[in-house]
């Protein structure tokens, strides 16, 4: 009775095999030298006769690199299932195609193009190779409505996907809000203290053991005591509780007419603009607050302060698991980091070798409650230079000069 033939490579085969995944990840390459280093071959025609039987059965790859004969390794269960007598000519020739990009994965039309196999026939190897667990398909960020096609024991390169911020070709915008809101607000905690201080009617805040922050009206600091402010003409501004009196002091601004109010009727664009003159209005100080209601103050920028590092931020993101199912990698942090620098929202500390978080401005939105808060601005605010649409064309002498300007006039209280 005749014997079967063999279903795998010889033992010396399968040997050498093992070897090669023991000492290097599948998908390795290796040359004669490599090979001949196992001692499984005595000597190079036989280590021969064992590649080809590798080969045979799609364990080995055969490669040339810089021009000397290279093998590379396959996984074990893709071996079987291309070896295996229900697998085509067409799906191998498919499977080789695609195994050649490696991490970079490859166009449809492209498989096409290097089979020269007909487009139904590519389709139905694809969509059996796929079945069978071989290959994949991966989405591209700059074409996410394209199909590309890669082998599935290899992960995508992050310049084909686009990394951690990329779900299948579209910019994952829910996670870099999310992990930009997370980063903010840690660095955050790490550059700014609450202060403890004694309420004016003498109820203690916080833990009460902390000096008496000053109090900053109009942007002066270390205000310690005072009963009421006039402007001028012994009427109150506001009234604040202490015993002493505060001098009229001339560098506080003197109100010449009321603020202007703001109806529903008005155009957003009259609510916008309609401020009082910066001359004629009181800057009332808005403090940065914390969690508990009370105000912030920045710690000291020197050698020895201890802002968060980029590895301290990664480290609190990695063992919190902010991100899940994806892999996140300090590469993509530091892309990140950049982006939220560029925002203004943190501060890279050269001398502290760390992050700090930048105090954020207040909201500008065109409507009541912006009017009634935080109309003053500043002067450039103001002018309507900063919004002009023809400002660079604006020039002394020419057709758009500030002499006709109808807007600078109105705003000058000019007749």
């Amino acid at each position: 009775m005749a014997s079967r033939a063999p279903r795998r490579p010889s033992d010396a085969a399968m040997a050498l095999y093992n070897k090669c995944l023991a000492n290097a990840p599948v998908s390795s390459l290796f040359d004669q030298s490599m090979l001949l280093d196992f001692k499984i071959a005595k000597n190079p025609a036989e280590l021969k006769t064992i590649c080809d039987d590798l080969v045979n059965w799609s364990y080995f790859v055969l490669c040339a690199d810089k021009g000397i004969a290279s093998w590379k390794t396959r996984p074990e269960d893709h071996a079987r299932k291309l070896s295996h007598s229900s697998t085509t000519l067409d799906e191998r020739q498919v499977y080789s195609i695609i195994e050649a990009t490696s991490n970079s994965g490859i166009w449809t039309r492209s498989i096409n193009t290097r089979t020269q196999l007909a487009p139904i026939s590519t389709q139905k190897a694809l969509k059996k190779l796929a079945s069978s667990g071989l290959i994949k398909d991966v989405r591209q960020k700059n074409a996410p409505t394209k199909k590309n096609y890669m082998c599935s024991q290899f992960e995508p390169d992050e310049d084909v996907t686009g990394g951690c911020f990329y779900d299948d070709g579209d910019l994952d915008s829910a996670l870099i809000e999310a992990l930009s809101e997370t980063i903010v607000t840690f660095v955050e905690s790490r550059s700014w203290v609450e202060t403890t201080y004694v309420s004016e009617k003498g109820k203690s805040m916080g833990n009460g053991k902390g000096k008496v922050a000053p109090k900053r009206i109009n942007g002066r600091e270390n205000l310690k005591s005072a009963k009421s402010l006039t402007n001028g003409n012994g009427k109150r501004k506001f009234e604040i509780d202490s015993d002493d009196d505060l001098e009229p002091d001339d560098d506080f601004p003197r109100s010449k007419k009321p603020r202007l109010a703001v109806s529903d009727k008005t155009s957003t664009f009259d609510k916008f603009h309609s401020f009082p003159d910066i001359e004629d209005t009181l800057l009332a100080y808005k403090p940065f607050v914390g969690p508990n209601g009370r105000e912030r103050i920045p710690y000291p920028i020197d050698e020895k302060s201890e802002y968060p590092s980029a590895a301290n931020i990664f480290e609190y993101i990695t063992k919190n698991k902010f991100v899940l199912n994806k892999k996140f990698e300090e590469s993509d942090l530091m892309a990140l980091l950049e982006v939220l620098e560029n925002d203004g929202l943190v501060l890279y500390v050269e001398s502290a070798n760390g992050y700090a978080s930048v105090k954020p401005a207040a909201p500008v939105v065109p409507n009541e409650k912006f009017e009634q808060e935080y109309s003053v601005g500043t002067g450039l605010t103001q002018a309507p230079c900063s919004i002009c649409p023809v400002f660079d064309m604006c020039e002394d002498g020419g057709r758009i000069n500030p002499r006709t300007c109808p807007y600078l006039n109105e705003w000058l209280y000019i007749e």
